[in-house]
């Protein structure tokens, strides 16, 4: 059932809806997505714990201080200081904002106690170097741009391998499923996803209008 790796579409949606804006606030100062990061709790609460007709549909809102977390990490990172940690603090520093996680036992009922993890690696972000040029980050890279279709896309290849192939000898149908799940993603990406992103830098002014407002290194 593909629909049950849909259901954070309509989320996702509403936050690319808001991300322009808050692109926008974050080249301010870190002081308006502070503020903004306020409202997205605020909203969130109110989405989450009111009965106000129809807020239930900005469902974003429960999810605006994991979103806001990031644009938070992008403000910090706009700043002129120099952090020095080498890149490999990355490690323990997420290991250590885990146990917040954990201790606070956020639910789908009570999603509130997860703000406080995103917020903690969001704002772990920009103390970090980031790695160089190796095989370990392009290998990084490419499953990076694959993983949104991979996870929109695993139900189907699951299908395909193992339902569809349900005939063939099971190392057959693991051979199936891989393959699937290598070409599925990629044919998304390339026909849908790499396009979407081509267009949205045209209507941004293009990559060098958007790199020209990080500050010079």
């Amino acid at each position: 059932n593909i629909m049950g790796m849909l259901w954070t579409l309509p989320v996702e949606v509403q936050m690319y809806l808001v991300l322009p804006l808050l692109f926008i606030v974050a080249r301010k100062s870190i002081y308006h997505v502070l503020l903004a990061l306020v409202i997205g709790v605020l909203l969130g609460l109110a989405v989450q714990y009111t009965s106000v007709p129809g807020l239930w549909r900005l469902s974003v809102g429960i999810f605006a201080p994991c979103f806001v977390s990031g644009v938070l990490a992008f403000a910090i990172l706009r700043t002129k200081r120099r952090f020095k940690l080498p890149a490999w603090t990355w490690v323990p520093m997420l290991v250590a904002a885990i146990p917040i996680f954990i201790l606070l036992r956020p639910t789908a009922v009570r999603p509130e106690p997860g703000w406080l993890f995103c917020i903690a690696v969001g704002c772990t972000i920009p103390f970090v170097t980031e790695l160089g040029d190796s095989a370990f980050t392009r290998v990084a890279k490419t499953i990076c741009t694959y993983s949104y279709g991979t996870y929109l896309l695993l139900t189907p290849a699951i299908w395909v391998g193992f339902v569809v192939f349900a005939r063939l000898p099971v190392a057959a149908q693991w051979i199936v499923f891989l393959a699937a799940l290598i070409a599925l993603p990629w044919t998304a990406y390339t026909f849908i996803e790499r396009p979407g992103i081509d267009m949205g830098r045209k209507l941004a002014g293009g990559r060098a209008s958007l790199a020209s407002s990080n500050p010079a290194p």
